[in-house]
């Protein structure tokens, strides 16, 4: 309901601080029945429901841990999607190590909205994404709009992607991956049109480094 998407849009992302205020506010005497807040709706009644479902959801977003490896990509022509397969074997090669799952999610097929739900448990973010009219595509766009300067650190990130001409869909989803602060300790891996063997090797390396990193591994 409108109470949650609240949460959601606004204060998901401050889950550790909406704890801490709850505690201080559970802390009042009496306890408040009016809550007048200067951003967002006012609630004059179920205060104390209310406020146990803050501290629900962002106990449980506290909780969660990141142990996916995510490798979302959209491609035209199938060239970048060999790449991002690539990059989760390499992912895959390092995760078992650390009980971490890798998913390698077509964008065309799957909803954004969907990839984006998976977000919170993700520790290494790798996309794939080709370019079109000299940019990323939506549904790349999309999933960068799922994390923000918050959520980023926690996150590291690289992008992989073939292109015919000029490739600055790759450089969008790179630049904007470090403005929101997620750890992005590699250049990204391109290829024009199909990529070649030595390509496909430096996604692979690109997948094992980054997830080793996240997890603390050592990559064989």
């Amino acid at each position: 309901d409108a109470f949650k998407y609240y949460y959601d849009c606004i204060m998901k992302p401050f889950d550790r601080h909406v704890l801490k205020a709850a505690g201080i506010l559970r802390g009042l005497s009496p306890p408040p029945k009016t809550v007048c807040v200067s951003h967002g709706p006012i609630h004059d009644a179920g205060f104390d429901e209310l406020l146990s479902l803050y501290e629900q959801w962002a106990q449980a977003d506290v909780d969660l841990v990141r142990d996916l490896v995510l490798v979302p990509y959209v491609s035209a022509y199938g060239y970048t999607q060999e790449m991002a397969e690539a990059a989760a074997e390499g992912a895959a090669a390092v995760a078992a190590e650390a009980g971490a799952e890798v998913r390698c999610i077509d964008m065309v097929t799957t909803p954004a909205a969907d990839v984006v739900a998976l977000l919170p448990r993700c520790k290494v973010l790798i996309i794939g994404s080709p370019t079109v009219n000299r940019d990323a595509l939506p549904q790349v766009r999309a999933v960068l709009g799922g994390l923000s300067p918050m959520t980023g650190p926690q996150v590291t990130a690289g992008v992989i992607g073939s292109y015919g001409w000029s490739g600055e869909g790759i450089a969008v989803a790179d630049d904007y991956l470090r403005f929101l602060q997620a750890k992005v300790p590699l250049a990204p891996v391109s290829a024009v049109f199909r990529p070649t063997e030595a390509d496909l090797a430096a996604a692979r390396e690109l997948g094992a480094t980054l997830t080793a990193q996240a997890f603390g591994l050592q990559v064989n």
